[in-house]
């Protein structure tokens, strides 16, 4: 029984140890149309190309997303508002909590 607290007492130390291992400031190179800094940081535009990190040429899995909210929003409105519904009901028997009364009360 020692041996497996010693065991997991080492791997919990070597976890935590490699989790600190990172790059130092000094190795991070900044390159053109690219680097560390947001679209949103006042200096981009100096270090980066800001045209290449505007929301214009995301992922084109963006457009699908705003194509597909409507369905969303039909299936939250037949689905789960009335599974909470139900839950609020019967809170003990569904475990309906005070939080899920809080998400709830803040739906629009």
């Amino acid at each position: 029984m020692k041996s497996m607290q010693l065991i997991g007492l080492v791997a919990l130390v070597v976890i935590l140890a490699a989790g600190c291992a990172t790059k130092q400031e000094g190795d991070i190179k900044l390159t053109q149309g690219g680097g560390m800094y947001s679209a949103l940081d006042a200096t981009a535009q100096v270090y980066s190309n800001t045209r290449a990190q505007a929301p214009v040429d995301d992922n084109p899995w963006r457009y699908a997303g705003f194509a597909l909210h409507p369905v969303g929003v039909i299936l939250d409105y037949a689905i789960n508002r009335p599974i909470y519904a139900l839950a609020s009901v019967f809170p003990y028997m569904f475990g309906y909590t005070s939080e899920d009364v809080l998400v709830s009360s803040q739906r629009q």
